[in-house]
């Protein structure tokens, strides 16, 4: 075998670093400085008449250091308006990259100007590039690279120009803004030169290899199969490159512009996951013996990361699938097949792409004094600074202060810059941001018309706020609460004390099955709040009973906890269509029609369906007082991450637990421990909710320690 591995010769190994290279070029180019416009400046014609150096700038230059959130860098910084001129001798395969910038201080909402580059050549002037900034651009680096390839090799002018959008001359407010080209510089792509080059290093240092493995006493079919190894695993590594890449730009993350930190670190292991399947296979294939033994000492492996979609799971097959074929040494396939699939994402994602602007809730938190110092700018201004939003939101608390507030980004890229900028311009605060789809300029979730059910008796809207036996809508119900777990219990032996000790409730039966839909944000606040053991916190839930969800029947609730004390604010609902029939997306639309503002509010916050929770109930009451205990077994899970409507799907049950649930009246409930005697259950508290979180491996179980 490894005879035959060895024996591909050199035709093999070169193709095997064509691949190599031409994945480097794919990801990273193989450009070559050439010509820098700033070291050059003394030497360019400047025409600078009627122009304006910012005010906020001492003293002015035409070259400086200019800061940006999340960046700085040496810039040309020319007065406005202007016109810079400077001679280049062009190289082969030119492109100029420069990265423009509109700094404002403060922000000028009338001021709309455009950078423009051309070219001017043998008496004809080209315009390359142009491009208009206002304040909603100002304040940002924005990389670009211009193809100067039609004149290539000769002798030019490159013109770089800035002027008002609407007129020419002088602006009002010329000197209230500053125009920067970052880093201008003329560079040279030899991409096609650089291939055969590599080639002959590769071949070269095989050949040279061999020469010094021979000489320590190593055998050439040995040396052989190493180097191509190598080879195959470098270009495996790459290829994950892409592919993460790939993931990124054009996965779920990407494509809504989330830019959510769990999916930057998933698909950061996807080079690490492809190279440890080449490895796999290659030693599979040089020893059967090995191959069981590897095997079997996978099998003590346990995974604990969530695959939150059908997504995720494809991603991680496509990177299995080019590290079985690289392993098997089957470069070419490799590569052919991640270009193949790689064009029917990229065409898919632009043919789904969405046509309206995502919206973002974004939160803040940190303490009050650095959000309102008592001298300088206040935390909204400097917010405001960096994007325009939305206050959804302000709340103090204590000494901490939280902002709630909605943006606009017009892609991913925007959505990272927006973030990076908040970052750097908010140190002293923690950031979060969640995706909030189909939002209008309300701030209310909208449901696109897109409708399942055409009864005329719904009118296309299937929710109503209905007045349910005993439930007084969206008032709290206020009670005291305490949860205790029973693991490796007997239910029957715990059930018999419960009807001993207490009077059994039933409602349809001796008991009911309970459904539970948990709404929270991309973060999982409610679950994190519950472990870090947060005083005053909520949760947002959709349940109904038995087949509550085929006869319309449910209970929308928001429960709030302050230290012991529950508050519960619950609305019925009859829904004329079944909510396996129903998207998330409709569901969430219909609630916010028919809820009340408070309700919207605590919906749009925590928009993201992220469980449901399936168990049986058993409702027991004290006699004489108002004290109720209920008996929670046979729990469900079903993670909702990702999917598009309810469903129960891959669900994982605990059947050695058992909950019981104490409500008690606000005052009284010292019969508790009577009515749970002889029993010793101990005080949990997390909740169903948090449980199934870490069971699911939403969260690290190892935050339940804390």
């Amino acid at each position: 075998m490894i005879g035959t591995m060895a024996g591909a010769g050199r035709e093999r190994i070169t193709l095997a670093g064509w691949w190599i290279l031409s994945a480097t070029l794919t990801l990273g180019g193989c450009d070559t400085p050439s010509y820098s416009l700033l070291e050059h400046v003394e030497e360019a014609h400047a025409d600078f008449e009627g122009a304006l150096y910012p005010a906020f700038v001492e003293p002015p230059s035409p070259t400086a250091l200019v800061s940006l959130p999340g960046d700085e860098r040496i810039a040309l910084t020319p007065p406005f308006p202007s016109r810079m001129t400077f001679a280049v001798s062009l190289p082969e395969a030119a492109f100029l990259d420069i990265s423009p910038a509109l700094v404002m201080q403060p922000l000028v909402r009338r001021a709309q100007l455009e950078f423009l580059v051309s070219i001017e050549a043998k008496g004809k002037r080209s315009l390359v590039f142009s491009e208009e900034y206002g304040v909603d651009q100002s304040n940002l680096w924005r990389d670009r690279r211009i193809d100067l390839t039609d004149w290539s090799g000769q002798d030019v002018s490159i013109v770089l120009e800035t002027r008002p959008l609407l007129a020419r001359g002088n602006a009002l407010w010329a000197d209230r803004l500053q125009t920067s080209w970052g880093a201008p510089m003329v560079v040279s792509s030899h991409s096609t030169l650089a291939v055969g080059t590599a080639i002959d290093w590769l071949t070269a240092a095989r050949e040279w290899l061999l020469v010094q493995a021979a000489a320590v006493g190593v055998s050439a079919e040995d040396t052989e199969l190493t180097w191509d190894f190598t080879l195959h695993l470098v270009l495996g590594g790459l290829i994950g490159l892409f592919i993460r890449e790939l993931y990124k730009r054009y996965g779920r993350y990407g494509r809504y512009g989330t830019v959510a930190s769990s999916g930057r670190e998933f698909a950061g292991m996807f080079p690490l996951f492809t190279m440890a399947t080449i490895t796999v296979i290659a030693v599979v294939r040089l020893s059967f013996a090995l191959s069981l033994g590897l095997i079997a000492a996978l099998t003590i492996v346990r995974f604990r990361g969530p695959v939150k979609g059908p997504e995720e799971l494809v991603y991680l097959l496509f990177c299995v699938s080019v590290g079985l074929a690289l392993g098997a040494g089957q470069a070419l396939l490799a590569v052919v097949a991640t270009s193949l699939v790689a064009l029917f994402i990229v065409f898919g994602s632009l043919a789904n792409r969405p046509a309206s602007k995502r919206n973002l809730l974004l939160t803040l938190t940190g303490e009050a004094k650095h959000f309102f110092p008592s001298a300088g700018i206040s935390g909204l201004d400097r917010w405001r600074s960096i994007t325009p939003f939305t206050l959804q939101r302000l709340e103090h608390h204590g000494e901490n202060v939280e902002v709630r507030g909605l943006i606009t980004v017009r892609s991913p890229e925007d959505t990272e810059d927006v973030l990076n900028a908040l970052r750097k311009e908010l140190p002293e605060f923690r950031l979060w941001s969640a995706d909030v789809d189909d939002v209008d300029t309300s701030g209310s979730l909208s449901m696109n018309h897109r409708q399942t059910n055409t009864s005329p008796g719904v009118s296309g809207r299937p929710f109503e706020i209905i007045d349910a036996p005993g439930v007084r809508q969206g008032v709290d119900l206020s009670r005291r609460e305490v949860k205790f777990a029973l693991t490796h219990a007997d239910s029957t032996k715990v059930r018999s004390i419960l009807e001993v000790n207490c009077q059994r409730i039933v409602h349809h039966g001796p008991f009911s099955t309970v459904y539970t839909i948990y709404f929270d944000d991309a973060r999982l606040s409610a679950c994190r709040e519950n472990l870090d053991g947060v005083p005053r916190r909520a949760k947002v839930r959709l349940r109904w009973y038995d087949d509550g969800d085929e006869e319309g029947s449910l209970f929308f609730e928001i429960k709030r906890r302050v230290d012991s004390m529950v508050y519960k604010e619950r609305w019925a609902i009859r829904s004329s269509l079944a909510l396996v029939k129903m998207t998330y997306q409709e569901i969430l639309a219909e609630l916010q029609r028919v809820l009340p503002a408070s309700a919207q509010e605590m919906l749009l916050a925590r928009s993201e369906a992220v469980l449901m929770s399936q168990y049986r109930r058993e409702y027991f009451r004290a006699p004489g007082s108002l004290t109720r205990v209920t008996l929670d077994e046979g729990i469900i899970s079903y993670s909702q991450m990702g999917l598009r409507r309810p469903a129960k799907r891959f669900g994982t049950e605990d059947h050695e637990l058992l909950i019981l649930e104490a409500k008690l009246p606000v005052s009284g409930g010292g019969e508790l421990r009577e009515l749970l005697h002889p029993l010793e259950p101990y005080v949990t508290k997390s909740s169903k909710y948090v449980q199934a979180c870490l069971r699911l491996g939403l969260l690290d179980r190892t935050a339940a320690a804390r």
